[in-house]
């Protein structure tokens, strides 16, 4: 009798649980808590390491290897699509005490394009400005062309950032 139960409590269990299990691994569900619709901010990477710079006596004060983090400002991109055009958003963190303006250029033809983070801020780009805050600048329209020539413009435009803490 005893071991009638059992079974008869895993099978409950069982019968229970899968239904959720299979709802919630359905290979066509692209939406997750962490990214809606299959769509979420990647850190861009592509900056040189820090440096340690600082020894205590024995001990090394080591700086987390961020690579997204350039001068006290992590950026992350997304992929989207504003007014049918293929766009990647900007998402800058500021983690300075103090305002920094963070410039980029396409190429050497096209206008630096500027943008003020306040301090301990984050600005994310969007398709249309909200909360009156002006964030369609944080919109960089993705090039066309063969792969060579979209790779030369991406590496420009990383070399080209630049941040720098903005002075009264």
């Amino acid at each position: 009798m005893n071991n009638k139960n059992s079974i008869v409590i895993i099978l409950l269990m069982v019968l229970m649980t899968l239904p959720q299990y299979i709802y919630s691994q359905n290979s066509s569900k692209q939406s997750t808590a962490a990214s809606p619709k299959g769509n979420s901010w990647m850190p861009v990477n592509k900056f040189k390491s820090p440096t340690n710079k600082k020894q205590e006596g024995s001990e090394v004060i080591v700086t987390p290897p961020l690579i997204n983090v350039l001068n006290g400002v992590s950026f992350y991109i997304k992929n989207t699509v504003c007014n049918t055009s293929n766009v990647v958003l900007l998402k800058l963190i500021n983690t300075n005490n103090y305002p920094v303006k963070v410039s980029w250029q396409l190429n050497s033809k096209s206008p630096i394009t500027f943008f003020i983070v306040p301090s301990r801020r984050v600005s994310e780009g969007a398709c249309s400005p909200s909360n009156n805050i002006e964030t369609t600048e944080l919109i960089i329209e993705k090039p066309s062309g063969t792969k060579a020539e979209k790779e030369k413009i991406k590496q420009f435009l990383l070399l080209s950032i630049t941040v720098a803490q903005v002075t009264e």
